[in-house]
């Protein structure tokens, strides 16, 4: 496996930098080793424009710009390949991209204005979008239309979520009010209400949930009290209860993680978002951490996804807010 590549132009190898230096924003991976950059914030404005990284090229050729300015958004690849834009910056409105014509069209608004919401599809084709108010809705892509469902057990902040084979959605942890919780709920889509499932260990908040082969769920890291964590746990859907694990290398909060396609867990930065560079791979074959090479550039409020390519992708503002991207190549 070799190390992430870097993201300069005069370095080899490396993708072409984005055009605009961006945090808060939303990575979706598209057929054929495609993947949109929407949105986000820049150190000066919250930004509409777009970008498709083209992993034929390394390079990110514009798209059509969303109708308005976002950040903190959801994006969403719906089975139509059209992808679904959610929230942000203080909005219920919602648009759809439709990659083969690079065109945005307005789609039906949310409820409520939302950001920094979750939102998961469903095997119906349908979206459950959830946030820490507690309210929960689904968006319908053959209407276009919003529809309001059960609301949560209880409103908590920095909790995680992860969609499960079965189609229900857990969401794990987070605070309520000031206070980490170690409870967690599931969404069940046939009865579209939410049950309560085994706790965790530790409460944690600002952690990461990332679906394993298995189909059981490994959360690492997060924060308790404002305590970065290296420890981790996995659900188990079947038992519906919690396992503790081998801990991560180094504690983590607000890092990210990824499932690559040969089973393992990466997962970047965390703790002081400007520096932390570091990485590191869960094996769930043997439930182990090992190090591996960092990050070649130290970026704040970055995204990461898989490509069709089995390469991931890296976007987000370099230190001085300047544009910067990466890939790690198997």
């Amino acid at each position: 496996m070799s190390e992430i590549e870097p993201s300069h132009n005069d370095i080899p190898g490396g993708p072409r930098s984005p055009e605009r230096g961006r945090y808060r924003h939303t990575l979706t991976a598209l057929p054929g080793g495609k993947a949109l950059v929407a949105g986000g914030s820049s150190r000066l404005s919250t930004l509409s424009t777009a970008e498709l990284f083209d992993s034929a090229t390394n390079s990110f050729p514009h798209a059509a710009p969303m109708s308005r300015a976002r950040h903190s958004h959801t994006a969403t690849l719906l089975p139509s390949g059209k992808v679904l834009i959610a929230g942000g910056s203080g909005t219920n409105t919602a648009e759809l991209y439709d990659p083969a014509t690079n065109t945005w069209t307005p789609t039906g608004s949310m409820s409520r204005a939302r950001s920094g919401h979750h939102a998961a599809l469903l095997p119906s084709g349908k979206v459950l979008v959830f946030d820490s108010s507690g309210t929960s809705e689904l968006y319908n892509p053959a209407t276009g239309t919003w529809s309001i469902t059960a609301p949560l057990l209880s409103s908590r902040t920095g909790g995680v979520s992860a969609l499960l084979r079965s189609g229900q959605v857990l969401l794990s942890s987070g605070a309520i009010g000031a206070t980490p919780t170690a409870s967690s709920e599931l969404y069940e889509p046939g009865q579209q209400s939410w049950s309560a499932t085994g706790s965790l260990w530790v409460g944690r908040c600002q952690h990461t949930a990332t679906e394993l082969p298995s189909g059981a769920v490994l959360v690492a890291g997060g924060s308790s009290s404002g305590t970065p964590l290296a420890s981790v746990e996995s659900y188990d859907p079947a038992t519906r209860t919690w396992t503790s694990l081998g801990s991560m290398t180094q504690a983590r909060s607000g890092h990210v993680a990824v499932r690559l396609p040969w089973g393992q867990v990466l997962v970047i930065g965390g703790n002081a978002s400007t520096t932390q560079t570091t990485t590191e791979l869960f094996d769930p074959a043997t439930n182990t951490w090992k190090e591996t090479a960092g990050m070649r550039v130290a970026r704040a409020g970055f995204t990461l996804t898989p490509l069709y390519t089995q390469e991931v992708l890296a976007v987000g503002c370099g230190p001085a807010g300047e544009p910067s991207a990466e890939l790690y190549t198997p």
